[in-house]
């Protein structure tokens, strides 16, 4: 099976690295999430956050945030393992990767801070 195509196109097809794409377009269109998604046993990390335009605006998704009650009720059996993660190695982790800060402060996700938030601080909260 293919992996459905992005929201708003409809010939443009989801590459495999780009999982929460798919995730996001099953969900929407009342999917099983991972359907056409890729053949795996292991899924890690789907997130995306891409720039859509210079306005900062960014299209994100975060399967295990925004996702997660759809993938829990299509996969009730599956195993999820919970990562955590020393917010101030994090922040020093996701300073390092270009602008991937700007990119998670534009997001306004689920669970998130909006763009008015000193990410710097965040950790201390």
């Amino acid at each position: 099976t293919h992996p459905p195509p992005p929201l708003g196109t409809e010939e443009e097809e989801v590459k495999p690295e780009r999982c929460g794409k798919c995730i996001k377009a099953n969900i929407v269109r009342k999917r099983p999430p991972l359907e056409g998604c890729g053949a795996f046993d292991i899924w890690s990390d789907c997130s995306y956050a891409d720039w859509v335009d210079k306005t900062y605006d960014v299209d994100c998704y975060f399967p295990m945030l925004q996702g997660l009650a759809e993938i829990h009720a299509a996969y009730p059996h599956a195993t999820f393992l919970l990562g955590t993660r020393d917010p101030d190695t994090w922040y020093k982790s996701v300073s390092k990767w270009g602008d991937l800060e700007d990119r998670l402060i534009h997001c306004n996700a689920t669970g998130f801070p909006n763009g008015n938030i000193n990410v710097h601080n965040a950790s201390a909260r």
